[in-house]
């Protein structure tokens, strides 16, 4: 073990299957299918309010970094008092009993009062906030 820990965490879609988004440049909140988005390998999307083109990953909200912070800092602390109770104690170390060292986990999700949107070009499902514009789609540009 070289001293460092990964932990690869996936953020949770809603009950519809959307992913919370936030466009870095104007600050809109907005959702898409994360099913579609990840099965069509789509490396950016676009603001559907401003039209800001970024990687997937600039779009992520504050409450999405929290919860993906809490998720690593569980798995990396659980995985870090496990390899040292394993060193020490081999096959006398009580794994199962750590559960209770995992902090509490924030939600990823915004609570959004979004309206539903399909595009016509390419079908992509994306919500947009009621703000009277904001209908051009995320990954095809239509």
């Amino acid at each position: 073990m070289d001293g460092e820990v990964r932990v690869s965490v996936s953020l949770p879609t809603d009950d519809n299957g959307m992913l919370d988004r936030i466009c870095p440049n104007c600050e809109q909140l907005f959702q898409i299918h994360k099913g579609t988005f990840e099965a069509e390998h789509y490396l950016n999307i676009r603001c559907p309010y401003c039209n800001w083109i970024a990687e997937f990953s600039k779009f992520t909200t504050n409450r999405q970094w929290e919860y993906t912070e809490a998720v690593a800092m569980n798995e990396q602390g659980r995985q870090m008092i496990e390899d040292t109770l394993d060193d020490a104690l081999g096959d006398l170390a009580d794994i199962d009993s750590l559960s209770s060292l995992n902090q509490p986990i924030p939600s990823p999700h915004l609570e959004l009062d979004t309206e539903g949107n399909t595009c016509p070009d390419c079908g992509f499902e994306f919500e947009t906030l009621p703000v009277g514009n904001g209908s051009d789609c995320p990954v095809c540009r239509f």
